[in-house]
């Protein structure tokens, strides 16, 4: 129980502080991602991390659980994966997606629910015993 109360205030703290930037600097932010899937070199060092991260979280927290700590194994697992196709996705079907997702309604929705989740995960881990 103690690494899970570790990974939802680190995960709690990330997920606000990209809500309040993904929500109040949706233009810039915009534009780094179109600037990101760019820069090949880039993306695989952000991939090679992304892995490294969500394998570290699955293998230390691969709990599922009826309650929060599930949270942060679903999250572990999306890194894990997101982590895999950056990695071998080929640029262009990657560019696709980048350009699909990387739209206004997509930032505002969620902006909001990292703003929600990191609410959530960072009282549970400082004010849950």
């Amino acid at each position: 129980m103690v690494i899970s109360i570790v990974l939802a205030k680190v995960f709690g703290i990330y997920l606000l502080v990209t809500g309040v930037a993904v929500i109040t600097k949706q233009k810039p932010m915009m534009q780094l991602i179109r600037e990101f899937v760019s820069n090949r070199p880039l993306v695989f060092v952000v991939a090679s991390a992304e892995l490294i991260l969500g394998l570290l979280t699955v293998v230390n927290h691969n709990l599922w659980v009826n309650g929060w700590p599930v949270i942060i194994t679903i999250a572990g697992w999306l890194m894990l994966i997101e982590g895999i196709l950056y990695i071998l996705l080929p640029a262009d079907t990657m560019k696709s997606m980048v350009e699909f997702f990387n739209r206004k309604p997509f930032y505002v929705v969620g902006g909001i629910a990292c703003l929600i989740l990191g609410a959530y995960l960072t009282y549970v881990g400082f004010y849950v015993i």
